[in-house]
């Protein structure tokens, strides 16, 4: 079969910064798998080029004097759909982020103006989350992918080559021909992955992507599926379930040999959900890198958990090319923590975060703001721990307000008490703005507890960089010129400034 995967540009909002995105991992495996199988595919990425354009297409909202700043990054509907081979028979289309759809819905009915015979298929994490509500807002949207695609993917190909009923392929959604939507059962996990096939790199233009050593791109890569854990801001528990999937260092390890013999690169980032839960993996792992003399650099930047992150394991972590982890405590409050179901113990964490500066990790920290059953003394708990975090020499941290994540607890438990309704392009809206904005309307929350939340997330920032300032100021002064602080200030700047004009 004749299959064109696209990744779309991406969306933001006029003056927010934006940075370049990592090579798309998860189409990359699944145009992996169907090359495998024989079949002739294209992967257009349209998201690391540089061209930015207004968001023209018509979205229905009450968000007033919100659409006209919402940009695009990226080829532009006309470039992507002149890049499909115009024998195409069937076009996958990732929308992994929520406050990507109304793009990515755009471009699909784009897409099938100009191919109409083309069976267009979209996944990702929004569109396991909300397929239904995906495929009624897309009228020329076919099938959804739920969960993981490459066992599914293979299965609808083939039922469509053979002429074969869909009801029988597990983890879709699809319409049939009353334009009915019709549900499958989910599909198993996988367990078995060792014989899955490589991200086919090879077809994309590797130097489009940030490059953090060398003059190749950085890599993402998988050492583990799934997440054990049930955090309820977390969508991973409706994409992956629970069932946490480890490869052994060798097949990694292997993985990575190849990379480096086929795309001449030696820089990789760890993209699981959960990098290091067991101390033996990681010892095993980086002895192993040795042992084979590999000259490599590589990250954790998603985010990771510290019951297992002791003296020895960010020792063995250098020594085998880490430079960079990020650790996800999220708050500061032991209460709230145990809310939002984040099995995490902070002295631990804060432990674990100076060993790796000792060991000469760079360490960065993701927090949130603004939770649900966030108080104040919470807030004033959190504004602490920042503060510990900097004094122990924390590089950086990534503070982000709350948004409901389609497909989590806290999602569902909203759309019952009829807090948002995901059916409507303000829910959209919202998700665009809370994720390019530092000083944004929240329809979630009282106008007296968002001011709030803004003065404390304002403050959060001001705490930690002045504490490192103090105790740090060498690395106060690289992080003001290369870290997320201009950034932060930036979009506060541009907020404050935005909001000045309208009145």
């Amino acid at each position: 079969m004749k299959i064109t995967l696209i990744r779309p540009p991406k969306v933001s909002v006029k003056d927010a910064p934006m940075v370049r995105p990592h090579p798309p991992l998860g189409l990359s495996l699944i145009a992996g798998v169907l090359k495998k199988a024989g079949h002739k595919v294209k992967l257009i990425d349209a998201a690391p080029y540089d061209t930015v354009y207004p968001f023209r297409e018509k979205i229905f909202t009450e968000e007033k004097g919100s659409i006209r700043d919402i940009i695009i990054k990226g080829l532009s509907y006309e470039d992507i759909i002149a890049r499909i081979p115009h024998d195409v028979e069937m076009v996958g289309v990732s929308c992994m982020f929520t406050t990507d759809w109304i793009s990515d819905r755009s471009l699909i009915e784009h897409i099938k103006i100009k191919f109409p015979k083309a069976i267009i298929v979209s996944g990702g994490e929004h569109m396991t989350a909300i397929p239904e509500i995906s495929l009624k807002q897309c009228p020329s949207l076919q099938i959804a992918i739920i969960g993981e695609g490459e066992d599914t993917i293979l299965d609808l190909v083939d039922a469509i080559e053979q002429g074969k009923n869909l009801e029988n392929v597990k983890g879709i959604v699809y319409k049939n021909e009353n334009n009915e939507i019709i549900v499958n059962p989910r599909r198993a996990r996988m367990v078995d992955i060792r014989n899955t096939p490589y991200p086919a790199w090879e077809e994309l233009d590797l130097t489009l992507y940030p490059k953090h050593t060398g003059n190749t791109a950085t890599l993402p890569i998988l050492a583990t599926r799934g997440c054990p854990f049930q955090c309820t801001f977390c969508s991973s528990p409706i994409m992956w379930g629970t069932k946490y999937i480890m490869r052994t260092p060798e097949e990694v390890i292997t993985e990575m040999r190849y990379n480096i013999e086929h795309f001449h690169t030696n820089s990789f980032d760890f993209f699981d959900l959960t990098a290091i839960i067991k101390k033996n993996w990681v010892i095993e792992f980086a002895k192993l890198i040795k042992e084979e003399k590999l000259t490599i650099f590589w990250r954790i930047p998603a985010g990771t958990r510290s019951e297992a992150i002791d003296e020895e394991v960010t020792k063995a972590l250098f020594e085998s090319g880490c430079r960079f982890i990020t650790y996800a405590p999220e708050s500061g409050s032991v209460r709230l923590l145990k809310e939002i179901k984040k099995k995490v113990n902070l002295e631990n964490l804060k432990q674990s975060m100076t060993f790796s500066k000792k060991n000469g990790l760079a360490v960065y920290s993701n927090m949130m703001i603004a939770l649900p059953e966030e108080t104040f003394y919470d807030q004033l708990q959190t504004m602490k721990f920042l503060m510990q975090l900097a004094k122990i020499g924390v590089d950086d941290i990534a503070l982000a307000f709350y948004r409901f994540y389609p497909g989590s607890q806290l999602f569902h438990e909203a759309v019952e008490k009829k807090v948002l309704d995901p059916n409507k392009d303000d829910y959209i809206i919202d998700n665009i703005n809370n994720f390019n904005r530092f000083i944004q309307s929240n329809p979630y929350s009282s106008k007296k507890k968002h001011a709030r939340n803004i003065i404390i997330g304002i403050s959060y920032l001001v705490v930690f960089y002045s504490t490192m300032l103090f105790f740090h100021p060498k690395q106060f002064r690289r992080i003001i010129k290369y870290g997320t602080a201009y950034n932060y200030f930036g979009r506060i700047y541009y907020d404050i400034k935005k909001i000045i004009l309208k009145r």
